[in-house]
């Protein structure tokens, strides 16, 4: 049986979130005041975990994406007083 589970994700360039093998990414978004950005997966918690690898880019910034790389949502957050939008990847290792 499959659920759904939230993964947390850092505002940095570059991650790694450690994933149950097969997780199907659902949604990216803003939850909660405190600027966080999450990630929502359906996954199968019996499988084992794997890595699986992440870029966020703001607009405006330099974009190492690359066509090979999974476009999983753009996000608007507000932060430091001002809206920031941010673009979220799956690439490979």
């Amino acid at each position: 049986m499959t659920k759904i589970y939230k993964y947390p994700l850092r505002i940095v360039d570059k991650q790694t979130v450690m994933m149950p093998d097969g997780a199907r990414i659902l949604s990216v978004g803003h939850q909660g005041d405190a600027g966080d950005l999450a990630m929502w997966a359906r996954v199968d918690p019996s499988a084992r975990l794997v890595p699986r690898y992440f870029v966020i880019h703001g607009t405006g910034h330099p974009c190492e994406a690359t066509d090979a790389s999974r476009f999983l949502g753009t996000v608007l957050m507000q932060m430091h007083g001002a809206p920031l939008v941010w673009h979220v990847f799956e690439v490979d290792p």
